[in-house]
């Protein structure tokens, strides 16, 4: 899978890791961040995901407990331009992308807004 977001575009990942506590949070720095990097790190992302996952509950759990007495679970569709992706299928979506293939992406978040779980599905249940 190859998307084509222009370096520029706010839907750019380095465009909007750069302007996000990111640096701060992680104590890194982002100034050489590039779609490049990031495409090589998916497969080492999703590698950890479990890992991450955990570290990102335990985080935010010890700090914040009662931000766990109310768990939301947000699932939408989302499309994009790319090749050799197996989980996507053609579909009907929460937005018309007529000829795109689509995802179902599914994240849990506490009650203060932040994520610590999420999958992707294969397709599109909207038909």
């Amino acid at each position: 899978m190859r998307p084509k977001a222009a370096l520029g575009s706010h839907y750019s990942i380095p465009h909007w890791a750069k302007k996000s506590a990111l640096e701060d949070i992680l104590k890194i720095d982002l100034s050489g961040l590039n779609d490049d990097k990031i495409y090589y790190e998916l497969d080492k992302i999703h590698k950890n995901k479990i890992s991450i996952e955990n570290h990102l509950f335990n985080q935010t759990f010890w700090k914040r407990p009662e931000s766990y007495k109310f768990i939301n679970y947000d699932l939408t569709t989302s499309y994009f331009v790319g090749y050799n992706c197996d989980l996507s299928a053609f579909g009907k979506g929460k937005i018309e992308c007529h000829g795109r293939r689509q995802v179902l992406l599914g994240v849990l978040i506490n009650s203060e807004g932040y994520p610590f779980k999420w999958d992707v599905f294969p397709g599109t249940p909207l038909r």
